[in-house]
């Protein structure tokens, strides 16, 4: 199977490699070929998939490899296989990342800032108290304390069983 497919794979990006230069996307041959519903329809085409540290996306890592491999709007990639089957790639559009003024980016750093140091602070915090503390257990008076909701005292207690139909 994995052998018919490959030959298919192949044969799929001659034809794409033989399509006019205004059509970036795969067009007819994703509606009549593509396994993957969400782009057939669309001619193949994925939403934007963004090149960052520790972003995940929905793609088997040598898909997202290879489609970052691409240069050029309507550039083909060799098929890539993986478990789930054999992918074709086309770059339909290429945006280069940018920087982006401080003044659009402060607030956001400025947030970060303050929540890590609200964080270093509670966790500081909570050590001296921790380490300047002793803890002492008096089970005697816990057994004592009358549960806020006797229902739930009681945990070895299963939920009413479903009504029969």
């Amino acid at each position: 199977a994995w052998s018919r497919l490959r030959t298919q794979a192949d044969d799929l990006l001659e034809q794409a490699s033989g399509l006019p230069a205004d059509i970036r996307h795969f067009g007819e041959l994703a509606r009549q070929h593509s396994a993957h519903r969400a782009s057939r329809y669309n001619g193949g085409a994925v939403a934007w998939l963004v090149k960052h540290p520790g972003k995940k996306h929905p793609w088997d890592p040598a898909v997202v490899e290879a489609a970052f491999q691409l240069t050029s709007p309507g550039e083909l990639a060799q098929p890539v296989e993986t478990d789930d089957g054999i992918f074709l790639l086309r770059l339909l559009a290429l945006d280069p990342a940018k920087p982006r003024p401080f003044e659009k980016v402060a607030d956001g750093i400025r947030y970060h800032l303050e929540r890590n140091r609200r964080q270093e602070a509670k966790e500081g915090l909570l050590a001296r108290l921790t380490r300047n503390s002793s803890v002492e257990v008096y089970e005697d008076r816990l057994e004592q304390v009358e549960p806020i909701n006797p229902q739930t005292a009681d945990r070895r207690k299963t939920p009413p069983a479903l009504p029969k139909s």
